[in-house]
Parts: C-alpha cells; structure tokens; sequence
C-alpha cells in the first residue's frame, strides 16, 4: 500500500486509513487485520487520488457515532486561474462499506479554499477549518454551520501570520486549538505569539 498510510481510526470491527496501493491513488481502505480483510472501502476518483495526505492538519477524523469523517475529492476538485478560485474538495463520512460511505458537504464553486482542513470530532460535533473560519457539522449530518471566524482586520507585516496550529485538543467535548499572531511590533518572520482559545461550539 505505497510508502505510507495516514490517520488510522476504528470504526465497525475494521481499521480505517488512507492510502495509496499505486494504482488507485489515495484512497479509503480499511482491514481486519487479515491480507485478505485489508480491502479499499470505495474508489471516490477513478481518475486519481480520491482522499489526500498533502495538506497539514487530521484529514480523517475520530468516530462520531458509526462514522468516521474524512476529506474526499469525486473528481471534482479544481482551481479556476480566472477567476482564482476554487471547488474544493468536501467532507465525505464511511461507515466502513461502500454504500456507507457518502458525502455530507457539497462546497461548489467559487470558493476562497480548497480543502477543509483539521476535522476534529468533539462529542456528536465535527469541527473544520475553512481558510480561518472555524465551521462544524453536528451529527446526525446536520448542514454545516459557521461558529467563528478568527481572522484579525489588520496584519502590519503580511507574514503568514496570523493562522491556526494544530494538532487540536478535545476537552469535554470543547476544543482547544492555538491562533499564531504577529508581535504588535514585529519586523520579521518569527515576531509572533500563540493565543490558546476555547469553544463549546458556539459563537
């Protein structure tokens, strides 16, 4: 299965994770701890990879209920340099099978990012970032829901700052995640601190 696999987690009595068999690109396969149980869950893109390992940030997250939460591309992804913007991949859940494995967000066109980054699950609540908006879906598949956006309205040196860290920590079903922001008086990269804050997923 390629050179590496990415984010085990167990859901249904198998193993899932990501990986590439050289054929079919990244993919969604899971095991039973058997060669002939370690089987690709579904084929989301034919045509090239269907999940990715690529971008910082868990890409599949932790069970919520008989679910595990993953970042999934049908084939669909795609950068427009007109317009400079994206469709981006979406937020696909599996159960373990194939007919179980659906997607639960549908980000089309025109968008400003181009895949979902650090899902987290939280009790019954997946959270996601999109560029520096904190989203999250609350299960059983509700619609995704803005909670905030971390974004600050003036940044004095243009660095990559500022920008969320992760791995993220679950407490208590709250999420605790890190904000990386410039000095008041930074000059250069490297003049920042981190901000540690708390959500119960509300605003």
């Amino acid at each position: 299965l390629g050179e590496q696999i990415f984010f085990l987690e167990e859901v249904g009595g198998y193993l899932l994770f990501l990986a590439d068999d050289g054929t079919h690109g990244y993919e969604l396969w899971r095991t039973d701890g058997t060669s002939a149980g370690t089987v690709m869950v579904k084929d989301l893109n034919p045509s090239g990879d269907g999940a990715t390992n690529d971008y910082y940030g868990s890409l599949l997250a932790k069970p919520i209920g008989s679910y595990v939460y993953f970042v999934g591309n049908d084939g669909t992804y795609d950068f427009d340099p007109g317009s400079e913007t994206w469709t981006p991949m979406n937020i696909w859940k599996s159960d373990g099978t194939s007919t179980g494995t659906v997607k639960v967000t549908n980000f089309g066109s025109g968008q400003d990012f181009n895949v979902p980054v650090y899902l987290t699950s939280a009790g019954d609540t997946l959270f996601f970032f999109q560029n520096m908006e904190l989203w999250k879906i609350d299960y059983p598949d509700q619609a995704p829901a803005f909670v905030f956006n971390f974004t600050v309205p003036y940044n004095p040196i243009g660095f990559e700052v500022p920008r969320i860290l992760g791995p993220w920590l679950v407490v208590d079903d709250n999420l605790l995640l890190r904000r990386e922001m410039p000095m008041p008086n930074a000059k250069e990269p490297g003049d920042d601190y981190e901000e540690l804050w708390i959500t119960d997923g509300t605003t």
